[in-house]
């Protein structure tokens, strides 16, 4: 067992569940500019799926690790998905308006989430490799493109003509 990932994740991942539920059900941000109920009910599925992923890759990395090889990439790579999504609920209920703080946590996640997919990729783990394409397809295309877009539309670009 890797005791390393594993406290990190218990750690760190206690932290998100705890401000996902401290702070985004009050927060007026967390669809951005996404008002259609079949595009929120669409990236659920997707959040749901991509947790799906992330479970799967992690008990594999930490009960099933077949080698040591490769270890520190998914440490790092889970380290900064973590924190990442740590920083995401408190920029956006402490700096909703401070947009460049909110994507910066979106990046980190999505650094994070390469990072895994590259790890998987170097172990030739075709299960694993599949599941980290669809997180990384997730925290960047939808988190990143998609609701960034959205969530930036709330903020006009003002001008000082």
């Amino acid at each position: 067992m890797d005791i390393l990932n594993f406290c990190i994740t218990l750690c760190l991942g206690f932290m998100i569940i705890l401000f996902y539920f401290l702070y985004l059900p009050k927060n007026n941000y967390v669809w951005g500019d996404i008002t259609d109920k079949n595009e929120r009910q669409y990236i659920m599925l997707s959040i749901l799926l991509a947790c799906i992923s992330y479970l799967f890759i992690w008990i594999k990395q930490v009960f099933f690790r077949p080698t040591e090889k490769f270890l520190i990439l998914y440490t790092i790579g889970n380290s900064l998905f973590l924190i990442g999504g740590i920083l995401w609920p408190l920029f956006l209920n402490y700096f909703p308006t401070h947009y460049h703080l909110v994507i910066f946590s979106l990046c980190i996640t999505s650094l994070g989430a390469l990072i895994i997919l590259i790890q998987q990729s170097l172990e030739k783990d075709i299960i694993g490799i599949i599941f980290s394409i669809y997180l990384f397809f997730h925290v960047f295309f939808m988190d990143n493109v998609l609701w960034a877009s959205s969530y930036r539309s709330l903020f006009p670009i003002k001008n000082n003509d």
